[in-house]
């Protein structure tokens, strides 16, 4: 157990599920999915090739909170099986509004996944004002140092308890969430701007899915599953 209670009907839930859309995810982004995955706005060229261009992440969660390159051509560059990663300037990818959120579960990796630091702060997901403007809901590394920057949040890795500990991290399905339980707008994953300063997550990013409630440990293991 880490931490959370399993109810009967959570725990039948969860040995039903098959994807995090049968536990009711708010939004569900599969890019290793290249079907999933489209080169162009109007959705008509999905991804083939290692390093093509993403400009549509589609909502499997049935929802359709789709991510959207926000400034192409600099989108994010396709890593078949491994997800996505920034490139350069490093813009990330966001869904038209904020959705309020209790846990976020998010597949990724820094850098070669044994750094012990983070080079600079390194953003996992914001609310779409902290794309630009500094706000609390921005969850991020801290610079020099291996942990969440804001430490109103807590960071679960599969098989330990909740903390502040990012690093080192190999590719993980990391499991969010605040300390206090309460719920917190997310609209953009992998990168912030600092006054013309972008502070994007360097390495990859893969699955992502939302709730809006704790999930039980069961169910936990079913999303991390489904986004490994």
């Amino acid at each position: 157990m880490l931490g959370w209670e399993i109810s009967v009907p959570g725990l039948l839930l969860a040995r039903r599920a098959k994807s995090p859309a049968d536990l009711g995810a708010l939004f569900w982004f599969a890019p290793n999915d290249a079907g999933s995955v489209f080169q162009d706005s109007a959705e008509t060229q999905p991804v083939s090739a290692l390093d093509d261009r993403i400009h549509v992440i589609r909502d499997k969660s049935g929802a359709g909170r789709h991510l959207r390159a926000s400034a192409p051509p600099e989108r994010p560059l396709w890593k078949q099986g491994e997800g996505w990663d920034n490139g350069a300037p490093g813009l990330g990818l966001r869904m038209a509004q904020d959705v309020n959120v209790r846990e976020v579960f998010m597949a990724c990796r820094y850098e070669d996944g044994v750094l012990a630091t983070f080079s600079e702060y390194k953003t996992l997901m914001t609310d779409l004002a902290g794309i630009d403007t500094p706000t609390p809901n921005r969850v991020m590394g801290r610079r020099f140092e291996d942990v969440l920057h804001v430490q109103t949040f807590e960071v679960q890795k599969p098989g330990a308890a909740f903390g502040v500990l990012l690093l080192p991290l190999p590719m993980t399905v990391l499991r969010l969430r605040r300390k206090d339980g309460a719920a917190w707008p997310v609209g953009a994953f992998g990168t912030t701007n600092n006054a013309n300063v972008y502070r994007p997550w360097t390495g990859r990013i893969g699955g992502i899915a939302g709730f809006d409630r704790a999930l039980s440990d069961e169910e936990a293991s079913a999303v991390v599953g489904a986004l490994s």
